[in-house]
């Protein structure tokens, strides 16, 4: 008489064990697909840092520089016009970078007053003991947006250079303020260009 073999269980449990790590393997990759499509909307509705335009950075150099204008009128401390012109001098350098779009003529004067800026430590100048270049060698402009461009930054060094020494007196602060005064009337030209330069891009865009 045969013997019956009983029935092969190793094989059953297999199959069940590879069926029960599929399964486990596909709710992985549907839960990390859920997690990067959850990344991927956090990212869309986050919100992004506000673009700042040429224009708003020519109103934030107006503002301080009109700042300087009337602590100078006011016979302000030089420490405190000191300080104003630092402020003004550093805010510009986000303005002369937008200028690379509006005047791409004057990239290489753009290019050597960023540099200037941002490898001469100004605000060592609070120690009169160590002296700075405040005349910085800039390329010779290729026409008068580039000009007006220079003298935003060459103004306040000017009368930043004024106010190391150890008393200004009255004529020195009748040429600050003309300094600064002559860097408000360049805004206004540059205004006006970059303004009018804006309409013929956009006219161009027209069909």
């Amino acid at each position: 008489m045969l013997k019956k073999e009983p029935p092969c269980l190793g094989g059953f449990f297999m199959e069940e064990i590879m069926k029960y790590l599929i399964s486990n393997v596909f709710i992985i990759f549907l839960l990390l697909g859920c997690k990067e499509q959850q990344v991927a909307k956090q990212a869309e509705s986050a919100p992004k840092p506000p673009t700042i335009t040429p224009e708003q950075q020519l109103g934030e150099y107006q503002s301080l520089a009109w700042q300087v204008v009337t602590a100078l009128q006011g016979q302000s401390d030089t420490q405190q016009v000191k300080s104003m012109l630092l402020s003004l001098v550093h805010s510009s350098q986000g303005l002369f970078l937008a200028f690379n779009q509006v005047f791409p003529e004057c990239k290489q004067t753009l290019d050597a007053i960023t540099e200037y800026v941002e490898s001469t430590p100004l605000t060592a100048i609070s120690s009169d003991n160590e002296p700075l270049n405040l005349q910085p060698e800039l390329p010779d402009f290729t026409g008068p947006n580039c000009y007006h461009i220079q003298q935003l930054l060459l103004n306040p060094l000017a009368v930043l250079a004024m106010t190391t020494q150890q008393q200004m007196n009255h004529v020195d602060i009748e040429q600050a303020e003309l300094k600064m005064i002559d860097s408000l009337a360049r805004i206004k030209q540059l205004e006006l260009v970059g303004i009018n330069e804006q309409e013929v891009n956009e006219a161009q865009r027209l069909p």
